[in-house]
């Protein structure tokens, strides 16, 4: 049986989706869903407590916004952890290269997998295309780390391995550190290609994301670099750790400069500036105070 596994921000998730697992799995399956409503469990802490209640040989976690658009998926998932014994994981999407620095699994581009993404844009959901990284497919994908938007496991895993609610808290850094655990573990991370996943948010990493990055890779720094599935060059390497350190270098800029445009100092060096502002909006009070507008 497969336990499938949501953390939920309602006591219960929608109708519509218990409905698309009923009629895609194809397989034995129960669904356990933990409450998260009152906002009393990190990610990690949901999950450890949804592993409690599993029943199944397999443990698939996953997020609540998204569909599955193919069927039989949960039958083809059984056949291939039976035909590949030293799998311990699958997801959808992952990287072949995590550097040594703090990253997530797309920041070097080195990636294999697919899925659907889908937005609201303009006040209406749309599928913005399919996101498809096949460069580097075989079959079995060995890859470092996948993304949690949905993860399986064998169940006997979990005397080896656990959600990490000790050294991390919140939403992030969770399937990097769970994929880790499990090459840690003698196991191995593959991507699986048989069950086509639409995604219906984008997503938006902030600091508490980067945070957590930084959390991860103190965790794992002595494994670190890593590489699966493929072979890199050390000149890729350094590149694409190039790339990873740019787009950290990216975020950082944005968020200082947010918060310096937000900062009174800086209204205040707005004002100072631009004393015609001042005078604009002095004149504006005086016709105010004086009955003229």
């Amino acid at each position: 049986m497969i336990s499938i596994i949501v953390c939920s921000r309602n006591s219960t998730i929608p109708i519509s989706l218990k409905k698309n697992i009923e009629e895609t799995i194809g397989a034995n399956y129960e669904l356990i869903v933990v409450d998260n409503s009152q906002k009393k469990y990190s990610i990690f802490s949901a999950y450890n407590e949804g592993v409690k209640h599993a029943k199944g040989d397999l443990l698939c976690f996953m997020h609540e916004d998204i569909i599955y658009r193919n069927n039989n998926w949960g039958k083809s998932l059984e056949s291939y952890f039976m035909q590949y014994n030293k799998v311990g994981m699958v997801g959808v999407a992952g990287t072949h290269y995590l550097p040594a620095m703090p990253a997530a699994w797309w920041d070097t581009e080195i990636r294999s997998g697919q899925l659907l993404q889908g937005s609201v844009i303009n006040g209406e959901y749309k599928v913005i295309g399919k996101d498809e990284w096949l460069e580097y497919k075989h079959i079995p994908t060995l890859v470092v780390s996948v993304d949690g938007l949905w993860m399986c496991f064998r169940r006997r895993l979990f005397d080896l391995i656990r959600w990490d609610d000790i050294s991390f808290n919140g939403f992030h850094g969770y399937d990097t550190d769970i994929s880790l655990q499990v090459w840690n573990s003698g196991y191995e991370v593959h991507i699986f290609w048989d069950v086509l996943i639409e995604h219906m948010s984008a997503g938006n990493a902030q600091l508490d994301f980067y945070k957590s990055l930084d959390v991860l890779y103190n965790k794992w720094c002595n494994l670190l670099p890593m590489i699966k599935g493929t072979e890199i060059s050390e000149g890729e390497q350094t590149a694409r750790l190039r790339i990873a350190e740019l787009r950290h270098e990216l975020f950082y800029s944005e968020y200082k400069l947010r918060n310096l445009c937000a900062s009174r100092q800086y209204r205040w060096g707005g004002y100072l500036l631009k004393p015609s502002t001042i005078y604009y909006r002095l004149i504006k009070h005086l016709k105010r105070l004086l009955g003229l507008t």
